[in-house]
């Protein structure tokens, strides 16, 4: 009976092992930049270093274009001569966020440099929490924290974030 009940968890062990979905497998492609339009390069580097944070990479192609640098992402300033025509309408749109371990701190920081947020108050997307502002060239970008754990319910207990 022991040799039954073995060759019948084998049998099934093995079936289940050969049945298993395929990995996912890459793409291929990866997002290693963001390029960001400005008609003002010197208030755009004045912005995105230091304002938000980023640090100069590479001036070699100054005024046409400055990379920026943070962690593994790199954030292009390319000149234009079209300033955004965008209103924050709060529909679906493509747009990308940068992370903020203490959120309230960072838009504070933000509010006394003047710039410019949507909501008076971060709110829940996702898992996480996130506030909407707007760059000097009228651009809507946004600052988010994962909130997953602790897992946060209500405006009223994510408020000292």
């Amino acid at each position: 009976m022991k040799t039954l009940t073995f060759c019948l968890f084998y049998v099934l062990a093995v079936s289940l092992a050969t049945t298993a979905p395929e990995p996912l497998k890459r793409p291929g492609v990866r997002i290693t930049g963001v390029k960001i339009l400005v008609s003002d390069m010197n208030e755009a580097i004045e912005f995105y270093t230091n304002t938000i944070g980023y640090r100069i990479r590479s001036r070699a192609h100054y005024p046409e274009m400055v990379s920026l640098q943070s962690g593994d992402l790199e954030l292009q300033l390319v000149s234009t001569r079209r300033p955004a025509q965008a209103a924050y309408s709060g529909t679906v749109r493509t747009t990308f966020g940068f992370q903020a371990n203490d959120l309230m701190a960072t838009r504070a920081r933000l509010l006394e440099r003047g710039v410019e947020f949507i909501e008076d108050q971060p709110d829940s997307v996702g898992i996480g929490i996130a506030t909407t502002f707007k760059d000097p060239f009228g651009s809507f970008r946004t600052f988010q924290r994962d909130c997953s754990w602790p897992r946060w319910t209500t405006r009223s207990s994510r408020q000292h974030l």
